[in-house]
């Protein structure tokens, strides 16, 4: 075994995933991100250059060196559609290459250098020469992932529709088939041997340069995302190439002749590769937001503080038990040996041990002659393993392929999840059209075991396959169906999620009070200083930061919310005059949409109390305030870690939402509270073990009930009514004792109307109440 990679450097100053990554020039590495940057460092990991240009995430690079129509450049793609050749000194666009119709996914050169050759979404495969479009290549039924020049100038494509293709101009050769799965990354085998490509199947394939099929290599258990070949110049030739890949298990691995020689773990899924044969460097782009560099030479490597900080990402990671390196089968916790067994020296580099620390699994690997933590195996004694999702285990892992050309995306389930919760959670994350909730959570329910709520147990059912094709249901294996429920809108199948705004206005208007307030202190003559609840200049750059996270990644994993940012913004909201805290509730508002959000919440309420939050607003006696505070305990209800505490203190929040029931509520505040009694109703009706076991459950049932009539007295507007009467069939079906009250309060008066409503869902609801709940 050779290899033994090290860490040479970390590129550090992306917020998100680093997407993409190459070298250009054989001095600078430059990487891409979902932060919408593009930046170049140089080797010893200290920044040079950010290029600011694309209007959505960059996944795709490119380093253009001696080009008769680029000079020497770089290339990025984007989700704007967007391919922009960069004049470096300029740190401008030199082009910008519009054509593609989707999402601008891969990038590389022809063999010669001369030019650009992209891959989108939109299924083709596109051949730029300066800023024209030279070649269209048609054939591929989903988005084309990867694309590659061969030394002869043909192009090699390879997509989520399973194939790779080699393409002589624009036409192209019968398909390749090696992979159960989309391919997603390709690179050039030297010495004209052939290439490779990588699948989601976790397989890694060898091609001749004719398409003809030399090996195909496990390489990984989960996603393959990226490939590249590892062979310095100086020793080109002399059989010491080796094939680098990396993917969803956070191993970035070096194969000789079929063999893992090297296995480099990470702190998060690894999505890019590059290798520099002069400075005989690897590069690394992660899910972490952090681009790493690996050397082979100790005299660059970095130095304690780097390495220790590497180290501590790896060991603050959980790995589920089965991809864990050297895992096999089921792991038996009681039988695995202690910590004593790290006295031992390694047999093997990479080697990795798993260690009972306790009631902990903790897995080490053997680097650099010491063993060094990587991550805290979850589920190790779990009979069926799970899989992961960026270092997240889930029970099942779909491939979901809505057939819009972006290829397959990734759908996490775990069991006891609420299959409408996970659902939505995946559509607001992907920026998908809520309309597809039902097929979605549909699928999972017919392909996993949900513990269904108010529902009994299913028949476990027969899961062959882990591709997700809506337009083909219909040709799903046959699976146990659950059973019918006998209402359609109680309960709602999600909580209702607030989320329309621009963050950076609201945050405008955020700065253009501060200001007011400074200005205010500055003149005033007595009376408290406003310096005491104005912003310093630290904490209004932090909520600016933060609300430059909900502008740009809300519902994407791989973001955080700042927690300066986020306690900016509860000063804003609890101490500045009430006149001037209404964009700081907004910005709370838009944060408990992002999946960051509940720890800080919880930490702050959990402090200051639900009940004096709310007294403190209401009292302002604003009513802007109001409805957004409103708002955001009703996006706060989604969040499964903060439901326990919603639910504990659903007697104090729906006392304030009461006050919003008489006529002189405006129409927004009353919007807000229908809004918020739906997703209450949902709250205590959704997890009836943990509801039950609250004494006040059953009260606050009530209290929602009586709420529901007090709205039903005051407010006409449809929409209002609509989920005034989802909430009160939820919580009557839910508990008996709120239906008793619901009789007792008259509210089967109000089907009469209902029944002759031109809002058909309207209708529909009234039947629904006269059959389930008044018996009619």
């Amino acid at each position: 075994m050779e290899a033994s990679f090290c860490l040479a450097a970390q590129l550090k100053g992306h917020d998100q995933d680093v997407r993409a990554i190459c070298f250009w020039k054989h001095q600078y590495c430059v990487t891409a991100s979902r932060d919408r940057s593009v930046r170049i460092w140089n080797t010893d990991g200290q920044l040079v250059k950010t290029l600011y240009g694309h209007e959505h995430f960059v996944g795709a690079l490119v380093g253009i060196v001696g080009s008769a129509h680029y000079g020497d450049s770089i290339a990025s793609g984007g989700n704007d559609k967007a391919i922009i050749v960069w004049d470096v000194e300029q740190a401008s666009p030199m082009y910008v290459l519009s054509g593609h119709t989707e999402a601008v996914c891969a990038l590389a050169l022809t063999a010669d250098g001369q030019q650009l050759i992209s891959g989108s979404w939109d299924k083709t495969a596109r051949v730029w020469r300066g800023g024209e479009c030279v070649g269209e290549l048609k054939g591929h039924t989903q988005a084309v992932w990867a694309v590659l020049g061969l030394p002869d100038g043909r192009i090699v494509t390879a997509g989520a529709d399973q194939h790779v293709r080699i393409w002589r101009g624009t036409t192209s050769d019968p398909p390749l088939h090696a992979h159960r799965d989309a391919v997603r990354a390709l690179a050039l085998l030297p010495h004209a041997v052939g290439f490779a490509s990588a699948s989601n199947d976790g397989t890694v394939a060898c091609w001749s340069m004719s398409g003809e099929l030399l090996s195909s290599v496990p390489a990984h258990d989960a996603f393959v995302y990226a490939l590249g070949v590892v062979e310095p110049a100086n020793l080109a030739g002399s059989g010491g190439m080796l094939l680098m890949s990396a993917g969803e298990d956070r191993q970035l691995k070096l194969w000789q002749q079929q063999q893992c020689v090297q296995s480099i773990a990470h702190p998060g899924s690894v999505w890019a590769l590059a290798y520099d044969p002069v400075l005989d460097l690897v590069a690394s782009g992660c899910s972490d937001g952090v681009g790493r560099l690996w050397t082979r030479d100790r005299g660059r490597a970095a130095d304690a503080e780097q390495q220790r900080d590497y180290e501590a990402q790896l060991a603050s990671q959980t790995i589920a038990a089965s991809s864990a390196v050297g895992a096999l089968g089921d792991l038996n916790v009681d039988k695995l040996p202690g910590l004593e067994a790290l006295q031992t020296a390694g047999s093997k580099p990479d080697e990795t041990r798993m260690i009972r620390n306790g009631k902990t699994v903790e897995a080490y690997q053997w680097l650099h002659n010491e063993w060094i933590k990587v991550g805290e195996v979850v589920d190790a004694s779990a009979s069926a393993h799970k899989q992961l999702i960026s270092g997240v285990a889930y029970d099942y892992v779909f491939d979901v392929d809505l057939g819009d050309g972006a290829g397959l995306r990734k759908l996490g389930y775990n069991n006891a999840e609420n299959p409408y919760m996970v659902a939505q959670q995946f559509l607001l994350r992907e920026e998908l059209d809520q309309g597809l909730l039902d097929t979605v959570a549909q699928f999972i329910i017919n392909n996993a075991k949900p513990v269904m709520l108010g529902a009994q147990p299913a028949a476990t059912p027969a899961v062959d396959a882990q591709r997700y094709i809506p337009a083909a249901m219909q040709q799903q294996p046959q699976t146990a169906s659950l059973p019918t429920p006998s209402t359609n809108h109680f309960p709602p199948k999600g909580f209702i999620v607030l989320d329309a705004g621009q963050p950076n206005k609201i945050f405008d208007k955020a700065v253009e009070f501060q200001q007011a307030l400074s200005t205010a202190d500055a003149s005033a003559a007595g009376g408290q200083s406003s310096a005491a609840v104005a912003w310093s200049a630290a904490e209004q750059a932090a909520a600016g930061g933060l609300s430059r996270v909900l502008l740009d990644t809300s519902f994407y994993h791989s973001s955080q919310l700042p927690d300066a940012g986020f306690k900016a913004l509860v000063k804003a909201a609890t101490n500045w005059p009430s006149a001037n805290q209404f964009p700081a509730w907004d910005l709370l508002r838009l944060a408990a949409v992002h999946p960051g959000s509940p720890p800080l919440f919880a930490a702050w309420l959990s402090a200051a109390g639900v009940s004096s939050v709310l007294d403190e607003v209401f009292a302002g006696g604003n009513t802007s305030n109001q409805m957004l505070a409103l708002r955001l305990f009703c996006n706060l209800c989604k969040w499964p870690a903060l439901q326990p505490l919603l639910r504990q203190q659903a007697e104090p929040v729906l006392s304030r939402a009461a006050d919003c029931t008489n006529s002189s509520s405006s129409k927004p505040l009353r919007s807000a509270l229908s809004s918020l009694l739906v997703n209450y109703a949902l709250l205590l009706s959704a997890d009836q073990a943990a509801a039950t076991a609250s004494a006040s459950s059953g009260s606050a049932r009530l209290q929602l009930v009586s709420i529901v009539a007090q709205l039903l007295q005051h407010d006409s507007e449809p929409e209002h009514v609509y989920r005034a009467a989802v909430a009160l069939g939820t919580a009557a079906l839910a508990d008996g004792a709120a239906a008793e009250l619901a009789h007792e309060l008259e509210l089967d008066k109000c089907l009469d109307s209902w029944s002759t409503s031109s809002d058909q869902r309207l209708v529909a609801v009234a039947r629904e109440l006269a059959s389930n709940v008044f018996k009619r």
